[in-house]
């Protein structure tokens, strides 16, 4: 009832920013204090040898797997190889997923990777389809991407652009800081990323709105949309209204993200590893101590608000922006 209610605009003016946020809170560094350099620097003597080993042996297997048609190339801590030319496998690590990495690990991830993350990137859905179930013996996988936890290796479809990619590195690198993520946390800090805006300086991942947008307005309007706490609550995502879930979750994070409480939620989540109602309280916290109730209701009035799903500016720091993201 609360939820149309709001949809029907009856519950008047919509809740602005939550003025208890600490400062300090938003200005937090880096989780543990990460180098924007840490997952990615190509000069980084602390990663030692035996990665960049690692990752060049993965790469020689590949490029037996793949024989004259593939192609592979070891970026510790990142193995990228595939039906790909060299070049386009380059233009992937170099526009995608080093920029997303650096990004990832100075909002949120503390433990960068100790062992390969292969990437397989191949043209089309065809060519990647037939590969999934050649290499792995895998049939039904979303025609987008997917991820194969054990194995620490993303299994993409490069026609459907960079947003699938993006979606399983996150789990990529997650899986190393936070092996135990709650699953709306998990997913949904997934799906934030597969729609965004990538700035380079300071490294920082900016969400965009549009994806999943309308299966959440649509569930909203049905009476469809589940309760914030049996989204904390949920283990799996599935049946006629997993679709939902995943839009639920990822707008979440994107409520949490433009108050400017993501990171810092995560990093309490990670910390507690508890029940769901513990992570009910970390966000209530984080949020200056509301009720999960209250945060609901304003999560619920966010999404109905005017403008809410105008993409956002570039943040222009330092003079940078536009300039400096990269689409």
């Amino acid at each position: 009832m609360v939820r149309q209610r709001l949809f029907l605009g009856i519950l008047g003016a919509s809740v602005g920013l939550f003025a208890a946020c600490a400062e300090d809170d938003r200005r937090a560094e880096a989780p543990g204090g990460v180098s924007t350099h840490d997952i990615v620097s190509e000069d980084d003597n602390r990663r030692g040898p035996a990665l960049k080993a690692a990752c060049e042996e993965s790469a020689d297997y590949w490029r037996r797997q793949f024989g004259a048609e593939g192609r592979a190339l070891a970026r510790p801590p990142f193995v990228l190889a595939g039906t790909l030319d060299e070049a386009e496998l380059h233009g992937w690590y170099e526009q995608a997923v080093r920029p997303a990495a650096r990004a990832m690990a100075t909002q949120f991830f503390h433990q960068r990777p100790d062992r390969p993350v292969t990437i397989l990137l191949f043209p089309d859905e065809a060519a990647y389809r037939a590969q999934a179930e050649r290499l792995f013996g895998d049939r039904a996988v979303s025609r987008h991407g997917y991820f194969r936890p054990h194995l620490h290796t993303l299994v993409v479809n490069a026609a459907s652009g960079r947003s699938a990619l993006l979606h399983e590195l996150t789990h990529a690198l997650m899986a190393f800081d936070f092996p135990d993520a709650p699953l709306w946390l998990r997913e949904g800090l997934a799906s934030l990323n597969e729609d965004c805006r990538i700035e380079l300086d300071p490294p920082r991942i900016v969400p965009l709105p549009a994806a999943r947008r309308d299966t959440l307005q649509g569930a909203l309007a049905g009476g469809r949309l589940p309760s914030l706490e049996s989204l904390l609550r949920a283990s799996h995502f599935d049946g006629a209204d997993r679709a939902v879930d995943y839009a639920l979750a990822r707008h979440f994070c994107r409520f949490l993200d433009q108050h400017g409480v993501l990171p810092l939620v995560y990093r309490a989540v990670r910390a507690q590893q508890g029940d769901p109602a513990d992570h009910a309280a970390e966000i209530g916290r984080a949020l200056g101590g509301r009720s999960l109730t209250e945060v609901e209701e304003a999560l619920l009035q966010w999404v109905v608000r005017p403008g809410q799903f105008d993409p956002p500016m570039p943040s222009g720091r330092g003079g940078h922006g536009a300039r400096d993201a990269v689409e």
